[in-house]
């Protein structure tokens, strides 16, 4: 199976999408901290700011059980979600997966080895021009995407795949959802 047909991609316009976007790049900026002690490059989103989230969660759970057919536990699920934001001064890239994710930003995921995440999905808050987009590769295949604002990308935990280089000063903001069985 070419590696494309293994990646899902919808668009949703949720209603809270312009509204938090400025809080979390704000909340990035407060991150720094964080980033050093955890030596992590993403934040989880303050419990404030949790709310707006929910519609999101919602249709990425629809969505999910569409595409997979599986129970997901939803607790589980938005608590190995967490927050990106980079623009050309603090790019963050380096091939990935999920399946096995040392959870940085919240511990009690780390330390349960029964947390089974089946996918990942990113969703894009903003995607300004010369920002960059989503690769993914396996041992014979790489490919390239480019995501829009309000584009919801699905696709297996265990996929490698990596943000690409932000060449432009505004910032980009990706929403990552783990998907955790239920």
């Amino acid at each position: 199976m070419a590696l494309r047909d293994l990646i899902h991609i919808i668009h949703i316009d949720f209603e809270n999408r312009e509204t938090l976007a400025p809080k979390l790049v704000l909340q990035h900026k407060w991150s720094r901290k964080v980033y050093k002690q955890n030596g992590g490059d993403a934040f989880c989103v303050a419990l404030n700011n949790q709310r707006y989230l929910e519609p999101l969660y919602q249709s990425v759970i629809e969505e999910c059980q569409k595409i997979y057919d599986t129970p997901i536990d939803e607790e589980l699920t938005k608590q190995a979600s967490y927050c990106l934001v980079t623009n050309k001064d603090r790019n963050v890239n380096g091939w990935h997966s999920h399946e096995k994710t040392k959870w940085f930003h919240q511990p009690a995921l780390t330390l349960n080895s029964d947390i089974n995440v089946f996918a990942s999905s990113v969703y894009y808050f903003t995607v300004p021009e010369g920002s960059g987009g989503i690769a993914f590769k396996n041992d014979t295949e790489e490919i390239e995407l480019m995501p829009s604002e309000g584009d919801l990308f699905f696709f297996p935990s265990d996929m490698l795949h990596s943000p690409l280089k932000n060449t432009c000063t505004d910032w980009r903001i990706s929403y990552n959802i783990n998907i955790v069985g239920g």
